[in-house]
């Protein structure tokens, strides 16, 4: 968890730039955009084999 004092850097713009500062050093956007951007290898399997399917109807 991130948190910052206020009354350690004096002023509110100080301490937000701090907080976002500690949140970039965290990866805690990248970690949370990897989390939702997931595909599970069945769902990965399904979509090959539909982009295959699709393919071969197109040969035909």
């Amino acid at each position: 968890m991130v948190s910052v004092n206020v009354n350690n850097y004096g002023s509110l713009d100080k301490a937000l730039k701090a907080f976002k500062t500690r949140v970039r050093k965290a990866h805690i956007i990248e970690l949370s955009n990897q989390k939702t951007h997931f595909i599970s290898r069945s769902e990965l399997k399904r979509r090959r084999k539909k982009r295959k399917i699709r393919t071969n109807q197109y040969e035909l």
